[in-house]
């Protein structure tokens, strides 16, 4: 009996030992998606205002949707499947939840930016509108046409400023476009 009970308590500490290397290797894996944690923790709504307090330049808006974007494609190249001893770690729910949620922030940084292209498109149409208008009115004396000239002075004195105006806004779309 003796020689029983030993050998029994053998087996329970090689159990025991064998569950606990597991749930360490299931927690080393789990550590995989802790990396990501900031993702679901932190308050998006006050990180996002924090960048926009520093005024960021339309590089600065690239790098974050680059990184959101680098963070969906690490996740989904993540195995769907992770087998750990006799355990099967099915994580494709786990990864489409990360990737959306790597995908809210990136959408976050892309709707800030689309706001800020239209605004500053929308000044320049409604600058353009304004000049149309002064150019569509009917010259019938002097003054008007003195009106009409003053408005084509200006245009060609702005002329460049405005093309100078439209590059960022083409930046801005056309980075709009990638993501």
């Amino acid at each position: 009996m003796y020689h029983n009970e030993r050998v029994e308590r053998l087996i329970q500490a090689a159990r025991v030992g064998n569950l606990d290397q597991v749930r360490r290797s299931v927690a080393d894996f789990l550590g995989t998606y802790l990396r990501y944690d900031y993702l679901w923790k932190d308050d998006m709504g006050l990180a996002f205002g924090n960048f926009l307090a520093q005024k960021p330049s339309l590089d600065d808006f690239e790098a974050q949707m680059d990184k959101y974007l680098a963070i969906e494609n690490e996740v989904l190249a993540i195995e769907n499947r992770h087998t750990i001893g006799a355990l099967s770690l099915q994580t494709e729910s786990l990864k489409y939840s990360l990737k959306a949620e790597a995908a809210a922030w990136k959408a976050q940084f892309s709707k800030s930016l689309h706001r800020r292209a239209k605004t500053n498109l929308d000044h320049i149409a409604q600058f353009m509108e304004e000049l149309d208008k002064r150019l569509d009115a009917e010259v019938t004396n002097i003054d008007e046409l003195r009106v009409m000239l003053g408005t084509l002075r200006e245009i060609r004195d702005r002329e460049a400023e405005l093309d100078e105006d439209f590059v960022p806004v083409e930046d801005e779309y056309a980075l709009l476009i990638k993501f």
